[in-house]
């Protein structure tokens, strides 16, 4: 197996629940998720929805202002065409870095 270990989203989320990543299609593959770091960007407290595979894995979690979290529970697998989604309080207020590791037969 070949294993690459490779930023899976980044960027800044919007108040919309939206698809952040998709697993590659290939068979026998899958993703490993390592890291996910939210980072308020404004003034004010805010939060941070993220679910794997339809399951939240952060509900509301919040991000203090000008701050940085890093969200717990890290080291799932997903598997081919799982989504990762997102979502913000408001948009534009907060960055999100997923690092991983896809793995492929």
């Amino acid at each position: 197996m070949t294993s690459i270990t490779k930023k899976l989203y980044n960027g800044t989320l919007t108040a919309t629940n939206g698809t952040v990543y998709t697993v590659p299609s290939t068979s026998g593959g899958y993703v490993v998720v390592k890291t996910i770091t939210a980072c308020n960007i404004s003034a004010i407290d805010g939060w941070v929805t993220v679910k794997l595979d339809g399951s939240h894995l952060a509900y509301q979690q919040l991000v203090p202002a000008k701050k940085s979290i890093i969200i717990t529970g890290t080291d799932h697998v997903l598997d081919p065409l799982d989504l990762i989604e997102a979502l913000a309080n408001a948009t534009l207020t907060i960055d999100l870095i997923i690092s991983g590791k896809e793995v492929s037969p």
